[in-house]
């Protein structure tokens, strides 16, 4: 169904899909309205929805006093699967302090730390069962880059246990929106799959689940250990020679400590020069910077860090790695 909504007198009812993008007159006011489908409608009401919500929380933190670089939100307040604290000033202005001092400019993308929406419970599920997942995953992320929108799963292929984690997965895809449709046919043991085709969507697929999936591990192991953090995710930096870096995330452990951590989903290796050379600028210890690439094996990545120096990790070594790290 299509919605209509009359801006001037709020009158909102559900009408036909063949009335969008016409333009009709108001049964109340007689005002004209342009209908929209309800997604796109709904997404645009959240998208607003949020900024307000960031800018309500910035708004709170110019109320307090200035923080230095040693303070930093307290985890146990929030609920870091539901919230806006990662985005706002109070939290971040740590990790501002640190770059500036060090004369780098950030642009700061708040939607990449607004936990409220669904990208890290779903990036959780992935990134915990990532032995299992990562065949459902694949498929759909390859799917979307051949620019089709439909795929299916053969749980044929998997034992009953599995098939039902995968089943129960997709499930919770459709329940989250990110698919458009979900129908799994018994009798064939498949299920099949309408992929949603938004940018959000697609750009988690094809490797930004990874991000999130650290971001809300390592918040939530800080959060256990009790240790103050200030972190952000996605963040472009621009150095004082006019170089930009995008950054996938960066953290300060008790507004001191600094770590900075690339995710890689895909092919890295063409990169770990580019790495090496940014962890150089950054000023950063080599122990400091880490890699964490999905489906690396434990050997692979104690050879790469003897290599390299930088840490490299796989997407189950990175948790007990940084839980060391806190201790």
């Amino acid at each position: 169904m299509a919605i209509f909504r009359c801006g001037k007198c709020e009158h909102l009812r559900e009408i036909p899909n063949n009335y969008i993008g016409k333009s009709i007159a108001c049964p109340r006011c007689q005002n004209s309205v342009i209908i929209f489908d309800t997604v796109i409608f709904i997404q645009k009401v959240l998208e607003k929805y949020i900024d307000l919500r960031v800018q309500m929380s910035e708004l709170q933190a110019t109320e307090k006093p200035e923080l230095n670089n040693s303070e930093t939100v307290d985890l146990l307040d929030i609920d870091i699967h539901d919230s806006t604290a990662f985005a706002s000033q109070e939290q971040y202005a740590p990790i501002m302090e640190w770059f500036k001092c060090k004369q780098i400019d950030m642009d700061i993308d708040h939607k990449a730390v607004d936990t409220t929406g669904f990208f890290d419970e779903i990036a959780l599920n992935l990134g915990d069962n990532y032995a299992l997942l990562k065949d459902v995953s694949g498929k759909i992320s390859r799917t979307q880059r051949g620019n089709y929108t439909s795929t299916t799963l053969n749980l044929s292929d998997y034992s009953k246990k599995d098939g039902q984690a995968i089943h129960t997965f997709c499930k919770a895809l459709h329940q989250y929106s990110f698919l458009a449709k979900c129908f799994y046919k018994k009798d064939q043991q498949k299920l099949y799959l309408t992929l949603q085709t938004a940018p959000v969507i697609t750009n988690f697929f094809n490797g930004e689940w990874l991000e999130w999936y650290v971001f809300i591990k390592l918040a939530g192991l800080c959060r256990d250990a009790k240790v103050p953090i200030s972190i952000l995710r996605s963040i472009d930096v621009t150095f004082p020679n006019g170089a930009r870096n995008e950054l996938d995330l960066f953290l300060l452990l008790n507004g001191q400590q600094a770590v900075c951590i690339e995710c890689k989903s895909g092919e890295f290796r063409s990169q770990i020069n580019k790495y090496v050379k940014l962890c150089k600028k950054l000023k950063l210890d080599k122990s400091a910077f880490w890699l964490i690439v999905a489906d690396l094996s434990d050997e692979q990545a104690k050879g790469l860090s003897a290599m390299y120096g930088l840490s490299f990790y796989n997407e189950a070594g990175f948790i007990q790695a940084f839980a060391d790290f806190l201790t």
